[in-house]
């Protein structure tokens, strides 16, 4: 089963994005976002309204 994970993931040289995931795991989520080369690192939650994520737009 997969869920939706928030990320906020901090660029290169700075700044930083926010966005939904999703993945079956928490580190399967951290490598979805760290596939761009430009992120230096990433924090990952459990998006706490499954239904709701689920109409918005994520990354597959």
């Amino acid at each position: 089963m997969k869920f939706i994970w928030r990320y906020t993931a901090k660029m290169h040289p700075k700044g930083s994005i926010h966005g939904l995931v999703e993945a079956s795991t928490f580190t399967e989520a951290q490598q979805i976002v760290k596939r761009n080369e430009m992120v230096k690192s990433v924090s990952v939650v459990l998006h706490k309204n499954q239904v709701a994520a689920r109409k918005q737009r994520y990354e597959v």
